[in-house]
């Protein structure tokens, strides 16, 4: 017995010192040959390449034209389908590049349904469709939850989805208006800026080939988002959508340059053609020249698309307020509206209307609520108030009311020269016949005229004021005619002794 324990400590020892055992067929390097070397095994051969399984047997052929070659087939018995896991293969060699290791995942028939393939430091994963399911990818989180990503056939890929509708369509559980959280979002795009800067931000870009072949992509436009200021512990934001150019933001440059095209910064402004908008709308451009005679001249523009030149339809700008107090019924309260001043075509001639809402129409009648015609500039430049078609720079149809009018006349015009040496003062019987003729002053207007065309204030001042200077110069004439009669019965009372 002693013999005996010393004969088996020895074996256990040689056995414990090389470390290794081997069963080899003819020829050693066949299928079945199995070797165990210092926690290495080998299958189809004695070299175990530092690895603690290597299979270098033959190759086992599949159906599939695309995936032909395994080195390790594992498949598990068709009694039991859990988890649906059916067949395995690790394979390497003689598939695309002697170079390549490939990593198989089969159905029974060995039809290839998976294949992770690593070449040159490449790796790549082919996923075939099943002939039921078209979804060939799927990543859940349990065996009965929804798919938590899905590749479907046509490089569609949902997350939170299982059937996606997009290149990439993403389903979440919806954020709140309202939500105080840090991160809300069902997708998020990060920048690891190494902090707040007003500079550097997370981005999300639009991109299109340059050529027509689909090469040499770039980005057309973006969304990008930036601190709103460099205050640590601070989480405003700004958000800065912008086109691609080929200029800089100071239109100068000849590189592909990104505008801050449309800017919302941390108080909610929004900023067109500034990144810093000073109230709720800011639009900042270079200017529109008075005298510009383009077809649009203007940096912003509300445009109504009216089919046609009618002088009935036009483009608005309408102001709003609620009519209730606590801020519903959304109701306009004024008005800017452009519309034709004419139906011709290839006219450009315009008409601006400014107008406020009542509770009568442009009559004055009705209950219900109207825009009234108060101001209005036609296309020859007339202004008219409580009238649409002005017939002179300013017409009012209604009452002016005012604390002072001042009317400007030229020197030559003003009826001074009445006084001066030289002027022909009509005789009284002329006036006399004149009136009886013409029942009015001469060089008055008529009462019939000036019912039709009105009257020119400054006109009628000049020549009420050229009437009263020879009405004076006829009452000097008579004060001196007067006189001179005082004075003879004067000398004919004293000449007959009284």
């Amino acid at each position: 017995m002693k013999k005996l324990k010393i004969i088996l400590a020895l074996l256990l020892m040689v056995a414990s010192a090389s470390a290794q055992w081997q069963v080899n067929t003819t020829p050693a390097n066949a299928d079945t040959a199995f070797t165990w070397h210092s926690g290495a095994v080998g299958i189809g051969g004695s070299q175990y390449l530092n690895a603690k399984l290597t299979v270098a047997g033959p190759i086992v052929q599949t159906t599939n034209a695309y995936f032909k070659t395994a080195r390790l087939f594992v498949q598990s018995p068709p009694s039991i389908p859990q988890n649906n896991f059916t067949t395995a293969f690790i394979s390497s060699g003689i598939f695309w590049n002697s170079d390549s290791m490939k990593w198989q995942i089969n159905d029974n028939d060995l039809n290839s349904i998976a294949m992770m393939r690593v070449n040159n430091g490449d790796m790549n994963f082919y996923v075939r469709p099943g002939p039921t399911n078209p979804a060939p990818f799927l990543i859940e989180d349990s065996l009965t939850a929804m798919n938590v990503m899905t590749l479907r056939r046509g490089g569609r890929v949902g997350i939170g989805i299982s059937n996606p509708f997009a290149k990439l369509h993403i389903v979440g559980n919806g954020v709140s208006m309202d939500t105080t959280a840090v991160l809300s979002g069902d997708m998020l795009i990060q920048a690891n800026t190494g902090g707040r800067t007003t500079n550097r931000g997370a981005q999300l870009e639009f991109v299109l080939p340059a050529y027509a072949s689909g090469t040499n992509p770039m980005g057309q436009a973006r969304i990008i988002a930036v601190a709103g200021d460099n205050i640590h512990g601070s989480a405003v934001g700004k958000m800065i959508l912008g086109t691609r150019r080929q200029f800089n933001k100071l239109g100068t440059g000849t590189n592909w340059y990104y505008g801050d095209d449309l800017v919302i910064d941390g108080k909610g402004n929004i900023g067109i053609g500034t990144s810093t908008p000073a109230k709720k709308f800011t639009v900042s451009y270079a200017g529109t020249l008075l005298d510009a005679n383009e077809t649009i001249t203007s940096d912003v523009i509300i445009q109504g698309n009216t089919g046609s030149r009618t002088t009935t339809l036009g483009a608005a700008l309408e102001f709003v307020l609620p009519a209730n107090t606590d801020g519903t019924n959304l109701y306009g309260h004024a008005r800017i509206t452009a519309l034709p001043a004419n139906a011709l075509t290839g006219n450009a001639a315009g008409k601006l209307v400014l107008g406020t809402r009542r509770q009568f129409n442009k009559v004055g009648a009705g209950t219900n609520w109207y825009y009234g015609d108060d101001i209005v500039i036609d296309g020859a430049g007339n202004v008219g108030i409580g009238t649409l078609n002005p017939q002179a720079k300013f017409a009012v149809n209604g009452t002016i009311l005012t604390k002072q009018v001042k009317v400007s006349q030229s020197a030559a015009n003003w009826p001074d020269y009445v006084f001066a040496p030289g002027y022909q003062l009509p005789s009284l019987d002329s006036v006399a016949q004149y009136i009886t003729d013409n029942k009015h002053l001469p060089e008055m207007p008529a009462a019939k005229e000036v019912e039709t065309n009105g009257q020119d204030v400054g006109d009628i001042q000049k020549l009420m004021l050229k009437k009263m200077e020879e009405m004076t110069l006829y009452m000097i004439e008579l004060k001196k005619e007067n006189a001179s009669l005082k004075k003879r019965v004067e000398e004919l009372e004293q000449r007959n002794g009284k």
